[in-house]
């Protein structure tokens, strides 16, 4: 007995011998066990009575091959269905033609919907492999068919086309009207692919609502949300079913019919509104859908009403409602104060992050008013919330000082976009926020940004550092890495004489292995004032260098602008500084007489010292303007100068009191004399202009 079996795998086609209690042979190929054909194809008389409503006659003239080639073309036709029959979903149902095996010299073979065999899978999916116009015409038949299998078959076959399906329409429409549940069910799915013809559909979707089971009012809605968006012109009338007298299924499907219409529905806002109440998901889903249309154009009323749903449980709805908030914009800052009270600790993350969405994403809105409410949102366990909430705080500008204490708390955290919003904010409060040791601590931090940051803001903050913020530079300063070292000591340096505090650790300092900590460190004491007494004896150290390297030399020129700067207050450096107007280095000799004239009056017990650099013609006019700035208690000195042997002495004697102007008045008559008798030209020539200027008190 030969049996027809197939290979599942590569759907090849046999014929073989088998016996009872045999086991099934194996593919040749691919070592599959063969699967018998349960529906062979064979030949089935041709039907008497023509398919409705179509003229096709389908008519093939056959003419038959030699008897030897007829089994040929029969195992061809028997793999060609096959093939295709494994490739396609089943439940269509086929109809196949196979040649006889010995046909006379003209046979017409006859294509009709009742040759196909019911619930043949092989043979229903074949149907997909027919040309287009074949297919059509078949599909078209099969919906015409008195039989229901038929009938479903050819809707599936326009489920699985899924495309151009517009020509069967008027038969879906009709099966979607069967008293027949699987027909109707199947059918309403087709209406649902014919999205071009949604408006004209629409009535016919709404007209199968009444009576309808829940099953086909939920592919009634499916299909009516496939077909969308409607004109709201046609979808109007169906709309007007969200009244409360309606039955429940149509003011359903309006609640849906509304989330797919063009145009503004807001005109049904409250029974939508009202829709929400009813608790079922499938209704809650679609109210939300609608109500997103309505809030693109009345986002103050709306969007307080949808934040609520992504709290919701159901992902359905979590979805719909981000959705319909997705593509909302407030035009009105004021509009926004209704979701504010969304910020409240009540509300979860996901809530308190699109209300600050919202709000931060329009920019103006009056922050300062409304910091306070910021400080749950701060305090939130959600990153994403802090982010937003920062952008939040910093909008609001110094009113943000009242969330000072949640800002130092969320200041711990480890990212930078956190600190660094944090240190802006701290910016815009200034003082008041108190949070120096914040930004004292994110100098220290790892990250470049936020130490550039935190440095620039240590010295900028209004009104300036003071002991307080010493103390806590103080703490830190000296185990810091070098180069934060150096922006403390900058910081330090700013806080006046309360830099005083931190003596001993400038003192420190000043003996670090590394230049530019020992620069930071003199910079530091400029404003101490008294207080920097201690640390003098280490300044002047810097001085004692005659032939000074480049970095020597320039540690000294900060020493000498640190003492300066301090003026009279660099008194106990006067002797070190006295010396130093004998060093070989220029450098160090006038810059040791630009300190000693800064300390003015004080620098008289060094005027010996300081007239002696008169001998140094490098030194001489320099060495004569610092003696000018003692004042009036250098002018007997000077005049003694006048009557000195050496020409240098009398000629810078002349330019100092000539430098003081009318201070120097006493000193006329001997200056006077000089410029009469003095042997050297150029002693009195300055002699005679000096005359003048402390004549006239001329400088």
């Amino acid at each position: 007995m030969n049996t027809e079996m197939f290979c599942p795998k590569c759907l090849e086609i046999f014929l073989i011998p088998t016996k009872k209690g045999e086991k099934f042979p194996l593919c040749t190929s691919c070592k599959v066990t063969l699967k018998v054909n349960e529906a062979p194809l064979e030949s089935k008389p041709a039907a008497t009575k023509p398919p409705a409503k179509t003229t096709r006659t389908n008519l093939k003239k056959v003419i038959p091959p030699p008897p030897s080639e007829s089994k040929k073309k029969n195992t061809i036709a028997l793999a060609a269905g096959a093939v295709a029959g494994m490739l396609v979903l089943g439940g269509i149902n086929l109809i196949l033609y196979q040649f006889k095996k010995e046909a006379p010299a003209e046979v017409v073979a006859v294509e009709t919907p009742e040759e196909i065999p019911e619930n043949n899978a092989i043979q229903l999916a074949a149907l997909q492999k027919k040309p287009a116009d074949v297919l059509n015409t078949e599909i078209l038949e099969l919906l015409n068919s008195d039989n229901k299998e038929h009938n479903l078959a050819a809707l599936k076959a326009i489920l699985a086309k899924n495309a151009e399906v517009l020509l069967y329409l008027d038969d879906c429409v009709k099966l979607a009207k069967s008293p027949d549940e699987d027909l109707k069910k199947v059918a309403i799915n087709c209406l649902g692919l014919m999205k071009p013809n949604g408006n004209k559909i629409l009535p016919e979707l709404c007209a199968l609502l009444k009576s309808a089971s829940p099953e086909i009012q939920a592919l009634i809605s499916n299909s009516m949300i496939n077909l969308g968006p409607y004109d709201l012109k046609d979808a109007e009338p169906y709309l007007n079913n969200l009244k409360p007298e309606s039955a429940s299924e149509l003011k359903f499907a309006a609640l849906v019919l509304a989330g797919q219409v063009k145009g503004d529905i807001s005109a049904f806002q409250s029974p939508i509104i009202e829709s929400l109440k009813v608790k079922d998901p499938e209704t809650t889903k679609a109210a939300i859908n609608a109500l997103g249309k309505i809030a693109l154009k009345k986002p103050k009323e709306i969007v307080p009403l949808l934040l609520p749903y992504l709290d919701s449980k159901d992902a359905t709805i979590l979805d719909i409602a981000n959705k319909s908030l997705m593509g909302v914009a407030f035009v009105s800052a004021p509009d926004l104060e209704v979701l504010v009270d969304f910020l409240g600790e009540k509300n979860s993350p996901q809530v308190q992050a699109k209300a600050l969405e919202f709000i931060t994403k329009q920019g103006k809105f009056n922050w300062a008013s409304f910091a306070e409410k910021l400080k749950p949102t701060l305090t939130s366990n959600d990153e994403s919330v802090h982010e937003l909430a920062l952008v939040a705080a910093l909008q609001a500008g110094s009113n943000a000082k009242v969330l000072a204490p949640e800002l130092k708390i969320l200041f711990k955290e480890p990212h930078e976009n956190i600190k660094i919003a944090c240190l802006k904010i701290f910016e815009k409060v200034g003082r008041e926020g108190n949070a120096i040791g914040e930004i004292v601590d994110a100098c220290s931090e790892p990250n470049l940004k936020v130490r550039e940051l935190a440095f620039s803001l240590l010295s900028n903050l209004k009104p300036p550092l003071g002991a307080t913020d010493a103390l806590v530079i103080k703490e830190k300063i000296i185990f810091a890495l070098p180069d934060i070292k150096l922006f403390l000591l900058e910081a330090l340096a700013t806080c006046g004489k309360e830099t005083s505090v931190a003596s001993k650790e400038i003192g420190i300092l000043l003996k670090d292995k590394d230049n530019k900590i020992k620069a930071g460190a003199l910079k530091t004491i400029c404003n101490m004032g008294p207080d920097s007494k201690d640390l003098l004896p280490d300044v002047v150290a810097f001085l004692k260098i005659d032939s000074p390297s480049t970095e020597d030399l320039a540690l000294a020129k900060v020493a000498l602008s640190t003492l300066e700067k301090l003026g009279p207050n660099a008194f106990p450096a006067l002797d070190e500084l006295s010396k130093q107007i004998e060093n070989k280095n220029l450098v160090i000799a006038k810059g040791s007489l630009t300190v000693l004239g800064a300390m003015g009056k004080e620098a008289l017990p060094a005027l010996s010292k300081m007239m002696a650099a008169f001998i140094n013609r490098d030194l001489l006019e320099f060495a004569s303007d610092q003696i000018a700035k003692i004042g009036i208690d250098a002018v007997k000195p000077l005049i003694k100068g006048l009557e000195s042997p050496t020409p240098e002495v009398r000629l810078g004697s002349s330019l100092s009191l000539g430098n003081m102007g009318s201070v120097a008045k006493d000193a006329a008559p001997a200056l006077a004399k000089l410029a009469f008798q003095d042997k050297v030209p150029l002693v009195r020539s300055e002699a005679k202009k000096a005359q003048l200027r402390v004549q006239s008190g001329t400088k």
